[in-house]
C-alpha cells in the first residue's frame, strides 16, 4: 500500500504549481481590452463618426457618390491601369479646409497613387507615386491615417509601406508635412548575403530629417 504521509507532499506541490500557473495566465496571459470613449466626430456631410480600432482613432468619414466617381474617372485619366480604392477615403485637415485624401491602385502589386482632392479649387491632385519593380513583392499606402504630429492644425499623412525581393526587403513608414511640402521616411531594411547566407539589418532614416526645423517629425518615426 503506497504510504499517504510520502504522496500528500507531492499533491500539494502539484495543486499549487497548478493554481499559480492559472493565476498566471489570468493576470498576465490574457490581454485586457480598453473600450474607446463614445465621443463622436462631425464628417462634412453632417454625419457622425466614433473612435474604433485599436488605437481608438475615429473611423473614416463617408464619401458622396458623386465624389467617388469624380476619384475614380481622375484614376482613369492617369492610365497605367489605376483604378479606385475606394475602400481608402480620409478626410483630413491640410490648410485649414477639410480636404479628402485617396489613392488610386494599380493591377497587382505595380503602382500607386496618392491624391488629395482639394476643395477649396475643386481638384484632384497627384502627391505621391510609387511603382512596384520586377522580380519584387511590393505593397505600399498600408495603414494609411492622417495625424497633427507637430500640432500646429495641420494633419500630416502617414502611410507604411513593404517591399521584399530575393535577398532582402524594407518596411518603410512614410509621413508627409504639407506644411512643409516635405516627405519623410524611416526604413528597416534586411538582406541575406548569398555567399555566407549571413543576415544584416538595419536602420535608415531620409537625410532631410537632420535639419533642425524637422527633429520632432524625426522623434515620430523613430518610435514607429
Amino acid at each position: 500500500m503506497l504510504n499517504l504521509k510520502i504522496l500528500l507532499p507531492f499533491v500539494v506541490i502539484t495543486f499549487v504549481v497548478i493554481g499559480g500557473g492559472f493565476f498566471a495566465w489570468q493576470q498576465f496571459g490574457t490581454q485586457k481590452s480598453l473600450a474607446c470613449t463614445e465621443e463622436a466626430k462631425i464628417c462634412p456631410d453632417g454625419s457622425g463618426v466614433g473612435r474604433t480600432g485599436p488605437n481608438c482613432e475615429f473611423a473614416a468619414c463617408p464619401l458622396p457618390r458623386g465624389q467617388i466617381k469624380q476619384a475614380l474617372d481622375f484614376c482613369l485619366q492617369q492610365g497605367k491601369r489605376y483604378s479606385i480604392d475606394s475602400s481608402r477615403f480620409l478626410n483630413f485637415d491640410a490648410d485649414g479646409e477639410m480636404e479628402i485624401l485617396g489613392v488610386c491602385k494599380g493591377p497587382g502589386d505595380f503602382g500607386m497613387l496618392l491624391f488629395v482632392l482639394d476643395k477649396k479649387d475643386s481638384q484632384y491632385v497627384p502627391v505621391l507615386e510609387k511603382e512596384g519593380q520586377v522580380g519584387q513583392r511590393y505593397y505600399t499606402f498600408q495603414n494609411l491615417k492622417t495625424n497633427d504630429v507637430d500640432e500646429d492644425g495641420i494633419d500630416e499623412i502617414i502611410f507604411e509601406e513593404s517591399a521584399w525581393y530575393g535577398g532582402g526587403g524594407n518596411s518603410y513608414v512614410h509621413l508627409y508635412a504639407p506644411k512643409y511640402q516635405q516627405w519623410f521616411w524611416r526604413d528597416n531594411w534586411w538582406a541575406i548575403d548569398i555567399g555566407t547566407g549571413k543576415r544584416s539589418e538595419g536602420v535608415n532614416f531620409s537625410p532631410n530629417l537632420e535639419a533642425i526645423d524637422y527633429g520632432i517629425f524625426k522623434e515620430f518615426l523613430s518610435k514607429q
